[in-house]
């Protein structure tokens, strides 16, 4: 039979951000004010981190910068829904010795 996951819905940086998480993952002690943390408990890796940028659009309107942002990056998608840009990618990397593989998501909106 298969486990069914329960996932409960997160809402952080002042209802900015909404993504499905887990139910039985943990929110960790952040870094900062603008990083969030959670992973499975009794887990040392596979952490999900999400962090909010944000700027202020002086002469290009806010599509048009992210257009530019966007434009360098490889495997950039637009989601059909929001059209939010999505540029997904995975690197290898090392932490304290460890050998570490990540995967990465950046998402842009207006």
């Amino acid at each position: 039979m298969e486990k069914t996951t329960r996932l409960d819905e997160v809402t952080i940086f002042g209802g900015k951000v909404s993504f499905l998480i887990p139910h039985e993952w943990e929110e960790m002690e952040s870094e900062g004010d603008n990083v969030y943390l959670y992973n499975q408990p009794g887990i040392d890796s596979g952490w999900f981190r999400v962090s909010l940028n944000t700027s202020t659009v002086v002469s290009d309107s806010p599509a048009e910068k992210l257009r530019r942002i966007f434009e360098k990056r490889e495997n950039v998608s637009r989601d059909e829904q929001t059209g939010n840009l999505v540029h997904a990618y995975e690197r290898d990397s090392e932490e304290d010795g460890a050998k570490i593989h990540l995967t990465i998501g950046l998402l842009r909106t207006w």
